[in-house]
């Protein structure tokens, strides 16, 4: 009877957890953590979709155990590719482990596709269940902030991202229906957020003041020069993943980036200023 309600209950259980990794790459990750966790999220629920229509006789056991086979290499091919993606600014170390993960899924299935007895051996579903709280544990372990600092910093961060992304919308809204009633067809290139120009002018302020050129950190972190350069205008965003590890490189604060944002107005880009980048 136990057995029979924690087998019930364990779906739901990976699909809770899912959600719960799924929270976490989005309050403090970056696109490749929320992109995994979507994914993970995403295969949970698909795998229960797909045995569901086997319970119910739609579908053989050839059948799911070919689209979990079909999943898991999906999943694998992807991950590699994050791992492969991987920068100073934003560490994917942990799609490594998830890729090794998802080929042992991809392996299990595959060996139960073709010999479909496997498919009803205990051996196969513990072997599936382990794999699988295998890469919710690692997701957790990786997506939680490690400090106290990373927690707060990397969250004002990405909270200050979206209010000036609401605020930005609402004006361009606004400035599209003056332009319609005013029949306005000049069109400008958008200038960079008072949030974005701020923290780019802080890099170059930390940049600067640890003497390092921007090919020096181009190369430090694994980016392009031309990438630098236009974190530091304000025209590309840092993450704010990415910005806590800017501030651990330059041995800053992540207070620093964003501290006399609320007061002070925005600062021109080096560019505007006229000042030459070092």
């Amino acid at each position: 009877m136990i057995s029979v309600v924690l087998a019930n209950a364990l779906p739901f259980a990976y699909i809770g957890a899912g959600f719960l990794v799924a929270i976490i790459a989005v309050l403090w990750g970056g696109q490749a953590k929320i992109l995994s966790a979507s994914l993970l999220l995403a295969s949970i629920l698909f795998s229960n979709i797909v045995y569901s229509v086997f319970a119910f006789g739609a579908l053989g056991t050839e059948g799911w155990t070919a689209l979990y086979a079909a999943q898991d290499l999906a999943l694998t091919l992807i991950f590699v590719a994050l791992r492969r993606g991987s920068t100073f600014l934003e560490p994917a170390k942990w799609a490594g482990i998830l890729a090794f993960i998802a080929i042992g899924m991809f392996i299990a299935d595959l060996a139960a596709a073709i010999a479909p007895g496997l498919a009803h051996a205990g051996a196969y579903a513990w072997i599936l269940n382990l794999l699988t709280s295998a890469a919710l544990l690692i997701c957790l372990i990786a997506f939680l902030p490690k400090s106290w600092d990373q927690a707060y910093g990397v969250l004002r961060i990405k909270l200050l991202y979206f209010r000036t992304d609401v605020l930005r919308r609402a004006a361009d809204r606004r400035t599209n229906v003056l332009r319609e009633e005013g029949n306005m067809i000049e069109r400008r290139e958008p200038a960079p957020s008072e949030v974005n120009a701020h923290i780019g002018w802080k890099l170059r302020e930390a940049r600067i003041r640890a003497n390092m050129t921007l090919e020096g950190v181009a190369r430090a972190v694994g980016l392009s020069t031309a990438q630098i350069q236009k974190y530091e205008s304000g025209r590309n965003r840092v993450s704010a993943e990415a910005l806590f590890n800017f501030a651990r490189f330059f041995g800053r604060d992540i207070k620093f980036f964003y501290e006399g944002l609320d007061a002070t107005p925005a600062r021109s880009s080096p560019e505007s200023s006229g000042e030459r980048a070092r």
